[in-house]
């Protein structure tokens, strides 16, 4: 019988830190779950796996070839999953925790590699970036060509410049471990991009460690790449907007009532020299003027959300 998450997340005392977890978030990964978790059993203290409301036997594949297992009674989302993962390492004491995909894309043999700067860099890397380079990197062109696409999008974000916004092998330290495991939002796939954009702004600092990546005969998507793709850009909108909703909204916002104003302006002084009233124009400038209002309005409302939600959280952590 598998457990709900939400028993096994309780968080609790921790007296001291101690131990790596190697987390792999799930869903319906039968076939290749548990050579995953054996091999990974080696390069770490403990192996859990997050299944993500698996209609297979992905649960019991992964207890019987030895990891802990968190189940969600149905399927959330590869952000919920991701978050589970945090806060079981947060709850549970671990000073190191290691993300990765549970198709046999990635190799844990790597996992040592990963560990290497959060371990061995005594608190100056928070995070270890897999960074998918090389030749024995198997990933296809138009891959490549969408994982650049991503990439970008995530720098515009707020992300920082970075070399893989997608790539779900990465290592993470206490502190990234405390503050992920806080401030991630997101259910879907954006959630990769998500943790660079909290990184960023949290002061969080990681490093690129070269990996490789098996993509032939692996059938690891869940979603075809478009889709992909276009989940990840919404959800960096989304993120974008509830972090910064005085930038993304209310700035442009205000750019639409200036435009009102000065449409405004130019259909008196038309009226003043034809006596005729340009009806269109007047609509116009009363329309843009609403819209300004209304997301001048909705901006304020939204950064008000936002600094209680993190208020919220702050004295939640203290």
């Amino acid at each position: 019988m598998g457990q709900d998450s939400e028993s096994l997340l309780k968080p609790g005392a921790v007296s001291s830190l101690s131990g790596t977890l190697v987390a792999i978030p799930c869903h319906n990964e039968e076939l290749a779950i548990g050579s995953t978790v054996l091999l990974a059993r080696k390069h770490s203290d403990t192996v859990l796996v997050v299944d993500d409301g698996s209609r297979d036997r992905t649960a019991s594949v992964a207890r019987a070839a030895g990891a802990e297992v968190v189940v969600h009674s149905q399927n959330a989302g590869k952000g919920a999953a991701v978050r589970s993962a945090f806060r079981y390492a947060r709850d549970h004491g671990y000073h190191a925790m290691v993300l990765m995909d549970g198709d046999g894309q990635h190799n844990p043999a790597e996992i040592t590699a990963l560990l290497a700067p959060i371990l061995d860099g005594e608190g100056e890397v928070d995070i270890a970036l897999g960074f998918r380079f090389g030749a024995h990197t198997q990933m296809p062109a138009w891959r490549r060509v969408g994982k650049r696409v991503l990439d970008y999008a995530t720098s515009a974000s707020g992300g920082g410049e970075v070399t893989d916004s997608q790539c779900g092998f990465r290592a993470y330290g206490r502190r990234a471990i405390e503050v992920l495991s806080e401030d991630l939002k997101s259910d879907g796939f954006g959630v990769e991009s998500e943790q660079l954009v909290v990184a960023k702004d949290k002061g969080l600092r990681w490093q690129n460690v070269p990996i490789t990546c098996a993509y032939d005969d692996i059938d690891g998507s869940t979603k075809g790449p478009i889709a992909h793709a276009i989940e990840v850009l919404s959800d960096l909108v989304a993120i974008v907007t509830m972090r910064r909703p005085l930038l993304t909204i209310g700035i442009p916002s205000l750019a639409l009532i200036l435009w009102s104003v000065a449409l405004a302006i130019r259909t008196i002084q038309f009226y003043n020299e034809t006596h005729i009233f340009p009806i269109p124009s007047a609509l116009a400038s009363a329309s843009l003027g609403l819209l300004g209002a209304f997301g001048v309005f909705s901006s304020l409302i939204l950064n008000f959300v936002a600094r209680l939600e993190r208020a919220i959280a702050k004295n939640g952590r203290a």
